[in-house]
């Protein structure tokens, strides 16, 4: 998406529930209503929101003293004030849980792209591209069974941390072997 608004020479920014959410009262609902009008004021511009069903969920617990629901309410008028102006702002959110996002923001968004978690012989190809690339030698005979069991419901999101997690161990093993 940042390379997207760069190319039409608009302003990209991410947010996700960390951004917003605060344990201060009221805090949260200024919140997420600041990052709406910085879109606004920020237009033509691309909001990403990660970790959409964090903002939009479909259920909320009384456990944050109705924090959540209240920025539910902020982010489902603000969505819709969205829709109907003729702003130049694209609002992109991203999840791996769709399942958890309240029915009512579904219709919030003009598309909808499911993708699915790579098979095992893609994870395989995407580990050892990552991990070869940098000079690690992997074994290959052990990976499609650590795949199928460890990393079966793994994304390319979380294959990549694991790769992060791996390289970072191999350069501390090299430097306390010097």
């Amino acid at each position: 998406m940042e390379r997207l608004a760069k190319k039409l020479g608009w302003v990209s920014f991410k947010r996700n529930g960390a951004h917003i959410f605060n344990h201060l009262h009221g805090d949260s609902e200024k919140h997420a209503e600041e990052m709406f009008d910085e879109l606004e004021a920020m237009a033509p511009a691309i909001l990403i929101l990660d970790e959409i069903h964090s903002l939009m969920p479909a259920a909320s617990s009384d456990a944050d003293g109705g924090t959540a629901e209240r920025v539910r309410s902020i982010m489902l008028e603000k969505t819709s004030a969205l829709m109907k102006s003729n702003r130049d702002v694209l609002l992109v959110g991203a999840t791996n849980k769709p399942f958890k996002i309240a029915e009512e923001f579904h219709g919030r968004f003009s598309k909808t792209y499911h993708i699915n978690v790579p098979n095992t012989k893609e994870k395989q190809e995407y580990i050892e591209r990552v991990l070869g690339s940098r000079g690690v030698l992997i074994d290959v005979k052990n990976m499609e069974q650590m795949i199928d069991g460890l990393f079966k419901l793994y994304s390319y999101r979380d294959l990549s941390l694991v790769c992060n997690y791996i390289l970072t161990e191999v350069v501390k093993a090299v430097q306390l072997s010097t």
